[in-house]
Order: C-alpha cells, then sequence, then structure tokens
C-alpha cells in the first residue's frame, strides 16, 4: 500500500515538473516575442526618423530651388532695363554722330565763305588801286586842258571814264560791306549752334558715362547669374566617375545660357541629357532653370526613371508652368536624353528618347544616328497627347556617343553660311580615333576657324562620352 502511494507521489511530481518545464518554455517564447516586437518597434522609429530627415532635406531643397527662381526673375527684369539703356546709349550716339557731322559740314561752310571774304578782299584792294591810278590821271587832266580842244576832250573822257570807274567801285564796295556783315551774323549763329552742340555733347557723355556704370552693374550681377547656372551643372568629377573618358564643350553667348546638361542616377541606372531651350541670356537662362528643376523632381521625387515618360512629364509641366494653353506662349526646349545601365562583357544598354535632337554615336569603326522624336518640349500642341519614343542601343567598350544643341551646327562664317551637319560629320570622322580631350580641341578649332570674326549667333553646347 505504501509503495503504490509511494508510485502516485512520483507520478504527480513528474507530471508537476513537466508543467513547470512547459510553462517555462512558454515564459521563454513570450519573452523571444516581446523581444522581436521590441526589435520591430526600434525598427519603424529609425525609418519614421529617416523619412522625417528626407521631407526636410527636400523642404530645404525646394527652398532653396524657389530662391534661385526668385534670383533670376530679379535678373530677367534687370536685363529687360539694361536692354532699354543699350537702346538709349545707341540713340545718344546716333544724335551725337549726327551733330558731329552738322559741325563738321559747318565747319566746311566756314572755309568755303572765309576764302569768297578772302577774294572779295583782293578785288576791292585791286579796285582802290585802279581808283588811285584813275584820280592820278584826272589830276594829270587838270594840267593838260590848258594845252587845246583835243586835250580838254581827252580829260573829259577821262573824268566821265573815272566817275564811271569810282562808282562801279563805290557799288562794289558796298556789296563787299554786306557781305561782311551777313558773314558775321552767320559766324554768330554758328558760335551759337557749337555751345548748344558742346552742352548736348557733355549732356550725352554724361549719360554714356551712367549708362556704362549701370551696363557694369548689370554685368556683375549676369556674372553671378552665371555662377548659380554653372552651380547647377553637373560637375566634371561626377561625369569621369561614371564614364571612362568625357568632353564637353560650353559657350554661352551672352554670360548666362539656354542651353544646359543634367545627370542623374538611380541603383545600376545612369541619365544624361542636353536641353536646348528657346532663346539665349537671362530668358533662355530662366527657361533653362525651369527645365532642369522638372528633370529634377521628375526623377528624384517622382521616380519616374523611363527616357520616352521623363520627356512626357517634362512636356506636361513647362505647358502647364508657362500657361500655354490659355496664352500665346510658345517657349520650350529641345532635348537629348539618355539612359544607360552597364551590361555584361564590357556592353552597356543605352535607351535615347529625343525632342527635335538626334544622338550621334561610334560604333564599329562607323558614325551613326538616332534620329528623336520631330516634336519639342512645350509650346504649341496639336495632337491630343503627345508622346515619345524610347529607341535602345547597345555599345560595347570604347564606343562614343555625342549629345548636342543646334549652336554648334548654326555657327555661321562671316559670309553668314552655317557649319552644317555634313561638316561637322567629316569632322567626327577624321578625328575618330583620338582620345576625347584631342576630339574637344579638334572640334573648337574647326568651329573657330569656320567662324572667323563673325559674331557668336547661340549658345554652343556639345558633351561627348565613352562608356
Amino acid at each position: 500500500m505504501n509503495i503504490a502511494q509511494k508510485e502516485n507521489e512520483l507520478k504527480l511530481l513528474l507530471k508537476d515538473k513537466e508543467r513547470q518545464a512547459l510553462a517555462l518554455k512558454q515564459a521563454k517564447i513570450e519573452a523571444q516575442k516581446k523581444a522581436s516586437d521590441l526589435k520591430l518597434r526600434t525598427k519603424e522609429l529609425e525609418l519614421l526618423k529617416k523619412n522625417q530627415q528626407l521631407q526636410e532635406e527636400r523642404f530645404k531643397s525646394q527652398q532653396a530651388e524657389k530662391a534661385r527662381m526668385e534670383q533670376l526673375l530679379q535678373f530677367t527684369k534687370q536685363q529687360a532695363l539694361a536692354e532699354k539703356q543699350r537702346q538709349k546709349i545707341t540713340l545718344l550716339k546716333k544724335n551725337k554722330a549726327l551733330q558731329e557731322l552738322v559741325l563738321k559740314k559747318q565747319a566746311i561752310e566756314k572755309k568755303e565763305k572765309q576764302k569768297e571774304i578772302a577774294l572779295l578782299e583782293k578785288d576791292r584792294k585791286l579796285k582802290e588801286v585802279r581808283l588811285e591810278e584813275a584820280q592820278k590821271v584826272r589830276k594829270y587832266g587838270l594840267w593838260i586842258i590848258s594845252l587845246g580842244t583835243l586835250a580838254f576832250l581827252a580829260v573829259v573822257i577821262g573824268l566821265v571814264m573815272a566817275y564811271r570807274s569810282r562808282k562801279k567801285v563805290l557799288s562794289q564796295n558796298s556789296l563787299i560791306n554786306a557781305k561782311q556783315e551777313e558773314i558775321l551774323t552767320q559766324n554768330e549763329e554758328l558760335q551759337q549752334q557749337q555751345e548748344e552742340l558742346a552742352t548736348q555733347r557733355d549732356f550725352a557723355d554724361q549719360k554714356s558715362k551712367e549708362l556704362d556704370h549701370q551696363n557694369q552693374q548689370m554685368r556683375k550681377s549676369m556674372v553671378y547669374a552665371s555662377n548659380i547656372q554653372q552651380a547647377l551643372l553637373p560637375s566634371t568629377s561626377q561625369l569621369s566617375h561614371h564614364f571612362k573618358e568625357h568632353f564637353i564643350i560650353f559657350y554661352p553667348k551672352d554670360i548666362v545660357s539656354g542651353d544646359f546638361y543634367w545627370f542623374a542616377e538611380h541603383k545600376a541606372q545612369k541619365l544624361v541629357a542636353v536641353v536646348d531651350c528657346t532663346g539665349h541670356g537671362v530668358p533662355g537662362a530662366f527657361m533653362s532653370m525651369i527645365g532642369n528643376s522638372v528633370l529634377n523632381e521628375t526623377v528624384n521625387e517622382k521616380g519616374i526613371y523611363d527616357p520616352a515618360l521623363i520627356l512626357e512629364r517634362l512636356h506636361q509641366e513647362v505647358r502647364k508652368g508657362l500657361k500655354q494653353e490659355d496664352e500665346s506662349n510658345t517657349d520650350g526646349m529641345d532635348v537629348c536624353l539618355c539612359s544607360f545601365v552597364a551590361g555584361s562583357n564590357g556592353t552597356t544598354e543605352v535607351v535615347f528618347a529625343g525632342a527635335k535632337r538626334d544622338l550621334l554615336y561610334f560604333k564599329n569603326g562607323q558614325l551613326l544616328k538616332i534620329k528623336g522624336d520631330r516634336v519639342s518640349i512645350g509650346g504649341f500642341q496639336h495632337e491630343a497627347k503627345r508622346t515619345f519614343t524610347n529607341q535602345p542601343i547597345t555599345l560595347h567598350s570604347n564606343d562614343v556617343w555625342y549629345l548636342m544643341s543646334d549652336g554648334f551646327v548654326d555657327t555661321a562664317n562671316v559670309k553668314r553660311k552655317s557649319f552644317g551637319n555634313k561638316r561637322l560629320q567629316q569632322v567626327m570622322m577624321r578625328i575618330a580615333n583620338e582620345p576625347l580631350d584631342q576630339q574637344k580641341e579638334a572640334l573648337k578649332q574647326a568651329m573657330f576657324d569656320f567662324k572667323g570674326d563673325a559674331d557668336q549667333r547661340d549658345d554652343i553646347l556639345v558633351i561627348g562620352l565613352k562608356v
């Protein structure tokens, strides 16, 4: 009986131990679960902090972009004022040149009048000499009267002739005096005109100095705007990091530029573009700020990485920003945009989309061209929806591709003849096997040799890239 009780007690003890072990396991599981929940909450907090920091950075970036846009708008107003001032200077210079011509003409007329006076004076002296001779003749005639009738008649005739000569001399003297008075009057008028012209010239010089000072201030503002615009462009070190070789030919026409180049990256994908905005100088630079801002927003905030879709959104935002649905504004931009991803075996997969711009590239020793869509970004839209086309190509190591605005091929010489696409392709074929830094110098030299002393007509931008 005692043995059975002990067995029962042992069984009960074993069951209690099993229950305790089970409870201990459940407690451990709950503890692990709580620890896991704590880790998840910690990660959620970290993600929330990162999102908050990202939003703050985006807000700061938007504020900075807004400040830059306001600065550029101010520069636009200043440029318009400067243009009016330039027109005033041009008008003043034309008036000044006209006044100088009038002065020269009056000086010539004065010399001619002086010559005429000198001739009249000579005539007057000659006539005085003749008058003196006539008087002598008269004197001698009086002495001869007593010699006889014939002598008397001769003397009378001499006196008559002398009288007529004297009368003629007196008439000429009065004419000379009248001429002298007329010349004196004209000299007084000329002196008065010269004084008025001197006053006007002093006024024009003063205005010219004021306008020169204002132009210097405006130029300083334009240089500052150029520094801001340059800061928005991709750096050389950034492009060197992603390309084996590259070059950039960039010549703004008026300090600031309507052409700009752009770069962005998303994981393994890279995006590069050359954009040619309507106009140049301050209006073109203002358009470039809009284009740069929309491209950054489209890729970095909206997460759109497809080249054709990027151009579609850029077109929509430009038309929306410039209110082109309701107004006659037709400003816009032409774009050459490429997306590229490094592939296997040294290849690079490139996707090109163009708005009135083409892509040139060397492959297997041949210069090839891919034409972009024949519609631009912004401006008049005749179709219901504007779309763009993606065109993929595969490039191999050491292949070169070129993105450019139309400024290079439209460069004109003194005969107003453009450089042209044919001449550009001939130069490129000649330098195809040279390093890109030498290609850059060769292209620049060819352009300058062709242009000569002709003025630059547009912004110039060419980018060469080697994969």
